[in-house]
């Protein structure tokens, strides 16, 4: 597993407490700048403050609103952002329609945190690089 993912900043989302502690966890021991949200409705208002990450990682399934269905608002506001959405009861069609809107990554609950780092340095490849010259 990678030392350091330092410089990526990310979105984190997540209904259940837990899984959002542990994933802020994981990625600040690793040196990217995390915010850990607990609704879909939350990170769309943090994008239209303003808030750019380099990717966002969302669970699939979340009351009110879906990971996909995020994904898709996201895609129709021109946002082109790196997506990541994780789940542990995706069926083939949820993800089918996700790639749908350009899904950049899939990962399977539960996952290693080498699975989400190895994601992370696939879909952030120049942010890596920035910090690694700077």
């Amino acid at each position: 597993m990678a030392q350091t993912l330092e410089g990526i900043k990310l979105v984190v989302v997540d209904d259940e407490p837990g899984i959002l502690r542990a994933l802020s966890l994981i990625l600040s021991s690793l040196k990217c700048q995390v915010t850990a949200l607990s609704s879909p409705q939350m990170v769309l208002e943090h994008i239209e403050s303003g808030g750019a990450p380099d990717a966002i990682i969302s669970d699939l399934r979340m009351p009110e609103m879906s990971g996909i269905e995020l994904l898709f608002a996201l895609r129709f506001k021109g946002v082109e952002t790196p997506f990541i959405l994780m789940s542990g009861h995706a069926t083939p069609q949820e993800v089918a329609s996700a790639s749908g809107a350009n899904l950049t990554a899939f990962l399977k609950k539960p996952f290693a945190p080498s699975d989400l780092v190895r994601e992370l340095e696939r879909v952030c490849p120049e942010v890596l690089r920035a910090a690694n010259t700077a």
